[in-house]
């Protein structure tokens, strides 16, 4: 599978037009630790993952907000954290 960035980018905006559409400016999580399966184990559908990863949603949004003050700090694992920030953003307004 190849997945085309703009066509990604284009998706993105869409989903963010439709949270602004419906009121959305902010949105509570009162959730902030979660589980994470090291991407070693993460796409192995026939092993069971054992060793699970406490992450923080929290210091992931801090991370985020970091490029904005510094953009060259942006960097790949920033998509994995926005990542999670969009899976409970997905589950709160979904």
């Amino acid at each position: 599978m190849k997945i085309d960035v703009e066509n990604l980018r284009t998706i993105s905006n869409l989903l963010f037009d439709h949270l602004k559409k419906n009121g959305f400016k902010n949105i509570s999580i009162n959730e902030d630790f979660y589980w994470n399966i090291p991407k070693e184990k993460r796409y192995d559908a026939y092993e069971k993952p054992a060793d699970l990863k406490l992450c923080q949603l929290s210091h992931d949004y801090e991370n985020l907000l970091s490029f904005l003050n510094d953009k060259n700090k942006a960097a790949g694992y920033g998509f994995v954290q926005l990542g999670e920030i969009f899976k409970i953003i997905g589950e709160k307004v979904y």
